[in-house]
């Protein structure tokens, strides 16, 4: 294989080769075999680095790293031209599959484009009408059993205080078949759906604190409190970027939609459906 003279010239440093370089930032940082490398090359590869990690590049030992990089990218790329690897049946046909889906690509990002961006009035209507998704009352999640009368609710919580599990018990004693079933495991609940355990549970409000016995429809409850969980309460500014997101990402995807409907209607299309049921 030819061996590729080259030079790198890295900034500040003195002539090369004959090579004059100045120290702006749009003049040339290295030579390779002939080639110009500049320093806006190297700033657009550090562009390409996610932002988080971008700064580490900004000192000297990290720009020479890119540089080298490209350099050898550089060197690459021309021996493959050399060789005419391209032209090789099958590098040739993977590149012409990559051309077709960045076109493909480019086309769906020109669908998307065209999308008008929804308004604020729509995005403050979307808030309005969904305040629950962004808007909890606190919350509480608890175990719970129900037992028939007060006496056995009493037996249950003397043997929860003794260190015995809560599921086994609530499995041997509940006749509810809901927290039977469940080892006494239930969703949580907030005042609203809930209010005569919340109330309970609350007023006594100690994590793993056994609560009891209950008096409630159904029944004699105990319970043991696993969490509180706070109240949220997000305003329309703290969410407004959130919705706009979603509306224009839902926007765009029937807007897609569409425009594939439409081209399937109008293209001659008939699937062998015989070939496709084997």
């Amino acid at each position: 294989m030819r061996k590729f003279l080259f030079v790198i010239c890295v900034f500040l440093t003195a002539g090369c080769s004959g090579n004059n370089f100045d120290t702006g930032k749009n003049t040339v940082a290295a030579f390779a075999d002939g080639e110009k490398i500049t320093y806006d090359d190297i700033s657009r590869e550090i562009e390409k680095i996610p932002q988080v990690d971008r700064a580490r590049f900004q000192n000297p030992d990290r720009r020479k790293y890119i540089l080298n990089l490209i350099i050898e990218r550089r060197l690459l790329e021309r021996e493959a031209e050399r060789r005419r690897i391209s032209e090789k049946r099958d590098i040739s046909n993977k590149i012409e599959s990559c051309r077709k889906q960045i076109v493909v690509n480019a086309l769906k990002e020109e669908i998307s484009s065209s999308v008008p961006k929804v308004s604020e009035a729509e995005v403050l209507e979307y808030y309005k009408d969904h305040a629950d998704d962004f808007n909890q009352p606190q919350k509480i999640k608890v175990q719970d059993m129900v037992l028939k009368d007060e006496q056995l609710a009493k037996t249950a919580i003397k043997r929860l205080k003794k260190g015995e599990d809560f599921g086994l018990i609530a499995r041997e004693l509940s006749i509810d078949p809901y927290t039977r079933e469940r080892s006494g495991d239930i969703p949580e609940f907030s005042r609203e759906t809930r209010p005569d355990l919340y109330d309970e549970v609350i007023l006594k409000a100690v994590q793993g604190r056994i609560i009891g016995p209950v008096k409630s429809g159904g029944g004699i409850h105990v319970l043991k409190l696993l969490k509180i969980i706070p109240l949220v309460d997000r305003n329309f500014k703290e969410v407004e970027d959130q919705i706009k997101v979603k509306l224009n990402a839902t926007r765009q995807s029937e807007s897609y939609l569409r425009f594939m409907k439409d081209l399937r209607e109008s293209a001659k299309i008939k699937v062998n459906e015989d070939l496709l049921a084997k």
